[in-house]
């Protein structure tokens, strides 16, 4: 195509666009579409792409200088494109890592958890047994304890339990034993 001027059937082509510039269509001689440029509409984009005629008038553009333009703006669109797949790349990659190392926490967690729980469930068997041992010392401190004919008589608040020594037990030790409940 050339100047609007001198092309008198072109129209525009409603599916056709190469970015800010409008391709045309027109028939040829045979009646086939030709696409093309207007070299009036190229020039308020970019007038380096017009050539001019002896009066300085748009006269047609200039296809050769349109076809390195395009060829440069494709290979930077396509640096783009390149970059971002690496970013892409770069960034699942990361993704990846991010969820290896959630998995590796949560096991890390669950374990944790698992040894805190035994943990626990050791601090209340001991509780228990504290209590236990602090019931039984109880016992024995508030009830006196005395050596009656070689027996120790332990009285309580209603009953008095009498137990005999074992074969071996001396009545000393018997009162070393009961000094020592006496003050735990």
């Amino acid at each position: 195509m050339t100047s609007q001027v001198i092309e008198k059937s072109i129209r525009q082509s409603p599916r056709a666009k190469t970015g800010d510039l409008p391709l045309q269509t027109r028939a040829d001689l045979d009646g086939i579409p030709q696409f093309g440029l207007v070299a009036e509409q190229v020039k308020k984009v970019n007038p380096d792409l017009v050539a001019r005629d002896d009066q300085g008038k748009p006269y047609t553009v200039r296809y050769e200088a349109v076809n390195a333009m395009l060829l440069n703006e494709f290979l930077k669109e396509h640096r783009k494109v390149e970059a971002q797949e690496v970013t892409i790349t770069q960034l699942k990659a990361a993704d990846t890592k991010q969820e290896a190392t959630i998995a590796q926490l949560q096991k890390e967690f669950q374990a944790t958890d698992a040894q805190r729980q035994k943990e626990i469930e050791t601090l209340i068997e001991q509780a228990a047994q504290i209590q236990k041992v602090s019931e039984w010392l109880a016992i024995g401190k508030a009830a006196p304890r005395v050596v009656v004919n070689g027996s120790v008589v332990v009285e309580t608040n209603q009953t008095a339990a009498l137990y005999d020594q074992p074969p071996g037990f001396t009545a000393a030790f018997v009162l070393l034993l009961a000094a020592f409940f006496n003050k735990i």
